[in-house]
């Protein structure tokens, strides 16, 4: 939501600068925190609600997945990156393959890009089509 509100505000300059204003304060506590993680990790209590937590993280991921399916347009687009994902997320953790996610993310983002970036240039070429057309 910063993202798009700063790239309306000011373009692509407002949208870097909110989405950093977003992500900068809790990209801070996270490395502070990971500083103390070990040491904080090896308390027992703290262990067993770690591993509830998870439980309930696989949860609100899916249940988001599956809110997001119900109201996504269904091209062969779509299909195609969900069953792609699923396909990738259920390699990984069959063979317990670790991957930090900031690859994710990054990964993620360049394939957000491109697809954005050959959206516009479709949308672009029929609109000359269009033009030529007439």
């Amino acid at each position: 939501s910063a993202t798009y509100i700063g790239y309306k505000v000011d373009g692509i300059a407002g949208a870097i600068s909110a989405t950093c204003a977003v992500c900068i304060p809790s990209f801070v506590i996270i490395y502070l925190i990971s500083l103390f993680f070990r040491q904080f990790m090896e308390l027992k209590y703290v262990t067993y609600a770690f591993h509830g937590i998870q439980a309930c993280v696989v949860y609100l991921i899916l249940s988001a997945a599956v809110k997001l399916w119900k109201s996504m347009e269904k091209n062969w687009f779509h299909v195609c990156i969900l069953t792609a994902v699923s396909i990738v997320m259920l390699v990984c953790s069959l063979w317990t393959v670790e991957i930090s996610a900031l690859y994710y993310i990054i990964v993620c983002g360049i394939i957000g890009i491109a697809v954005y970036g050959l959206s516009q240039m479709r949308h672009h070429m029929s609109k000359q089509k269009g033009e030529k057309e007439k």
